[in-house]
């Protein structure tokens, strides 16, 4: 089984913000949320974890998209004391979410068929918004409980906090 996390934004057509780039990174804790690792643009890869690639513009109309694909068994081989995945999106280029009329941030599924990016199915889904430029969105909680198939089960809680801070990369925020 895996679990999509992603965003997507596109600047706006009168060209009235410069180039815009917001990144994604994911910042694994364990049941204590004590920190383990991260997948970001800075690290695009761990175990069980890929993150699609750093993406600094997002031109009309078509924009742009980050996302992390995670592959639940690998995953937990990897980091068998993760609890806690975090989903975070910084504005790089500094302009607030605020002023991004079509940013948004998406949980799918991707091993079934639904209407979310690239035809998965979409568990969750909301906008970016507010003056800040630091956004954490929510976070998947890997459950105790195994299914049929022996994947674990992911449940996704939704905060949508944009944070007083002026971080902009998972590297900076886990220091």
């Amino acid at each position: 089984r895996r679990i999509c996390a992603g965003i997507s934004w596109c600047e706006p057509e009168d060209k009235s913000l410069s180039s815009v780039d917001l990144d994604l990174s994911l910042l694994l804790f364990d049941a204590n949320w004590v920190y383990l690792d991260h997948c970001s643009y800075q690290k695009l890869k761990i175990a069980g974890a890929k993150h699609s690639g750093d993406i600094t513009a997002a031109p009309f109309p078509k924009g742009a998209r980050e996302a992390v694909e995670i592959s639940t068994r690998e995953f937990r081989n990897g980091f068998p004391t993760c609890r806690y995945v975090c989903i975070c999106v910084y504005s790089f280029t500094g302009q607030p979410m605020e002023k991004l009329k079509d940013a948004s941030v998406f949980v799918t599924d991707p091993n079934a068929t639904g209407s979310g990016p690239d035809n998965t199915k979409l568990l969750a889904a909301s906008r970016l918004q507010g003056q800040g430029t630091c956004f954490f969105v929510g976070y998947l909680e890997i459950k105790d409980t195994v299914l049929k198939d022996h994947a674990e089960c992911w449940s996704f809680t939704q905060c949508s906090q944009l944070l007083n801070t002026n971080t902009r990369s998972a590297t900076s925020s886990s220091n």
